[in-house]
């Protein structure tokens, strides 16, 4: 029996059915890059079409070079392998021909019916050629659902480009983030040592407070640049938690303790309400901390002197909430919508009393994120105080108690060490030296590597503060040299940098550090640390 064609009406049924199968390819490359995306175009114009020859040609990327497939029989074939064939396919992409119209012409593989589709124009632009020998090719559907397929390909790659360049643009934020905290720091650095050298040494009620003035700016600044560090890890998930059972109790102790410099400074009330019995989670016990102080301290700012500020810890059986409200300005409904949003503020006064960039709320929702929890705020309106819940997974674990912050070393109790110290910043090293000697160290400075490894070779020290960022030669290297001059060789080697991310700690601990100090320091707690030396010998941490 002859063959028979199919009826129109089931010809256009089965098109129409391959285009609404074609609509499901953009749900497949989501979240895929380029290349992914034109190999998946390919394969489903393959299962529909019975195309015997395609040749594409486009630019993924802008810095990439561009792209060149080819298939025979829906397998990719090297351009190598069939050489003819390339540079007759690269030859008929530049046939003028219309984008879009038949065409016929010899091939290597014979006589072939041609359709040449545009990927784009430009930079950017591209073209895809599809033959065939066969004489009906390509039939209204088959023109149909090539057209859609290389149509959806194209929008998919503007996609794909501009993921690509929301994620450069993310990476040079954080790199531009990360230079700028190290260079805000590096002048910090001295300025916050200055401050406690005058604390020091002080004598008369002028000094001592403008000494004070500048430890608690130095500290605000400093703090700022935390957070928008803190926030861009975070939003990027570049925050490793250090997941253990802790109690919500013990670390709303610890955060009140934090934040308790503030609510006393505007003479703030603190009731507390916390359930009987533990009320435990499975957290990053710094991270949640960190938290609680956010929320603590958002309440102390929006609150005008003398408020109320309460914070309620109940359990349920699978959750444990944080509850921290105030009776200060409130929030209008828009407002709480967008609490949790970057630089989202309440409204300012011209003073801007409260301070801050509005990245503490934003950093709450990430962290409670981070640990599957949720976060929700709450008023009633202006003037009538807000209310700021985390909800978090309850653990059925008993947590360890977080040790408290240990104190600073007795000045009288401190042992004198040998010490040197080496940065390229002239004034934050004389300070640092001022401060160290004050205390009682005995302190050679440097300013050059070189110089550095020459006094490690000809005197023995106990204690080494080097900068990482040196000129000619880097902290890391000039630690790995030094560690091999017999003077230095169990000497105790902390790291004073701006520098403070997970990898820089890693990468310092690596180099043969042992502590790593980020600027501005901590003198309290370097000087602390100093004295402990003889006692517990030399072991790595970080600070």
């Amino acid at each position: 029996m002859p063959a028979v064609d199919a009826p129109p009406q089931d010809t256009a049924e089965q098109g129409v059915r391959d285009l609404m199968g074609l609509l499901a390819l953009p749900a497949l490359w989501a979240g895929r890059d380029g290349e992914t995306i034109l190999q998946l175009m390919l394969q489903a114009i393959y299962r529909v079409v019975p195309v015997r020859l395609s040749y594409l040609e486009t630019v993924v990327l802008p810095e990439q070079p561009t792209l060149v497939r080819m298939h025979l029989d829906g397998l990719p074939v090297e351009q190598e392998a069939q050489a003819t064939l390339a540079t007759a396919c690269q030859a008929l992409l530049r046939t003028p021909v219309a984008d879009g119209r038949v065409f016929e012409a010899d091939t290597p593989l014979g006589p072939m019916r041609l359709l040449r589709l545009s990927m784009g124009y430009g930079q950017l632009g591209g073209k895809i050629l599809f033959g065939s020998p066969d004489v009906q090719f390509p039939t209204f559907n088959q023109m149909a659902f090539l057209r859609a397929a290389t149509s959806l390909a194209v929008t998919g790659l503007h996609a794909a480009r501009a993921t690509h360049e929301r994620e450069q643009a993310s990476r040079a934020k954080d790199e531009f983030l990360a230079m700028l905290a190290h260079e805000l720091r590096n002048p910090l650095a001295p300025i916050s040592a200055a401050a406690d050298l005058l604390s020091m040494t002080a004598a008369g009620e002028q000094a001592r407070h403008a000494s004070g003035v500048i430890t608690r700016q130095v500290r605000h600044m400093t703090g700022l640049i935390d957070d928008l560090l803190d926030v861009s890890r975070v939003t990027r998930g570049l925050v490793a938690l250090e997941r253990a059972p802790v109690d919500v109790k013990r670390l709303v102790a610890l955060a009140l303790e934090q934040s308790q410099p503030l609510v006393e400074a505007k003479r703030h009330r603190v009731a507390l309400e916390l359930p009987p019995g533990p009320a435990c989670v499975d957290g990053d016990a710094k991270r949640l901390v960190q938290v609680l102080v956010n929320l603590l301290n958002n309440a102390a700012k929006y609150t005008p002197e003398g408020g109320s500020i309460g914070v309620r810890v109940a359990t349920a059986p699978d959750t444990v909430t944080i509850e921290v409200s105030d009776n200060g300005i409130g929030m209008e409904p828009g407002l709480i919508r967008r609490a949790f949003e970057l630089f989202v503020q309440a409204e300012r006064t011209p003073d801007r009393s409260q301070g801050g960039l509005g990245l503490g709320l934003p950093l709450v929702r990430s962290l409670v994120g981070l640990h599957g929890g949720k976060v929700s705020a709450h008023s009633e309106g202006i003037g009538h105080g807000s209310r700021l819940r985390v909800m978090l997974p309850r653990s059925e674990a008993q947590g360890d108690e977080v040790d408290a912050v240990q104190a600073p070393a007795d000045a009288q109790s401190r042992q004198a060490l040998r010490t040197l110290v080496v940065d390229d910043n002239e004034d934050a090293a004389s300070t640092l030296v001022m401060y160290l000697e004050a205390s009682g160290h005995v302190v050679t400075v440097e300013h050059d590597p070189a110089r550095a490894i020459e006094a490690a070779k000809s005197g023995t020290f106990d204690a080494l503060l080097l900068d990482l960022g040196l000129p000619g030669m880097d902290g890391y290297e000039l630690a790995r040299r030094i560690r091999l001059q017999p003077g230095a060789a169990r000497a105790t080697i902390v790291a004073i940098t701006g520098y403070g991310h997970a990898s820089d700690r890693e990468k310092s601990a690596a180099a043969g550090f042992d502590h790593h100090f980020v600027k501005p320091v901590d003198m309290a707690r370097l000087v602390a640390l100093l004295s402990q030396l003889h006692d517990v010998g030399r072991t790595p941490s970080d600070t």
